[in-house]
């Protein structure tokens, strides 16, 4: 999440300066990125019982996939959801660390850890930039986990 919420601050034009002069926005700053590229891409299930999604018949112990960046791009909950909106009214309502008993045990750390080290990095330095195109980053080969091969960033 360290990485991912960087690469944001990097890339979002006057987000590090913002960061850095107002650091109760980091907070939100990392929802908005849990939101749309968060740690988690998803979770399995299985049926409990025969039952129909979408019109496709579902037997009882069925694998299904819920998709959390689909849910987070759902256009009814997130006006311009493919955008990155910072002062959301709903900005906790993504389900990026999943939801109910399935919630994950380590969001409060992964928020906290997160919070510190973007706080730190943006009252060191001035500017942080890409030292890459951003089309050529590449995120590891995972079904479920979401997170950078590499970040090349210059900090100054």
């Amino acid at each position: 999440m360290i990485g991912a919420t960087v690469h944001h601050a990097a890339q979002t034009p006057g987000a590090w300066a913002n960061l850095r002069e107002a650091p109760e926005s980091i907070a939100a700053f990392i929802e908005e990125v849990v939101r749309l590229d968060g740690p988690a891409t998803g979770n399995l299930r299985r049926t409990t019982r025969d039952t129909e999604l979408a019109g496709v018949r579902l037997p009882e112990g069925s694998t299904v996939s819920l998709l959390w960046g689909s849910a987070n791009r759902d256009e009814a909950e997130f006006p311009e959801p493919d955008r990155f909106v910072v002062d959301r009214p709903n900005i906790k309502a993504h389900v990026g660390f999943g939801l109910g008993k399935h919630f994950c045990l380590g969001a409060a750390l992964a928020r906290m850890e997160t919070r510190v080290a973007v706080d730190a990095l943006v009252r060191a330095t001035e500017h942080a930039t890409l030292a890459v195109e951003a089309n050529t980053l590449r995120h590891k080969p995972s079904l479920m986990i979401r997170r950078l091969q590499s970040l090349p960033i210059t900090l100054d």
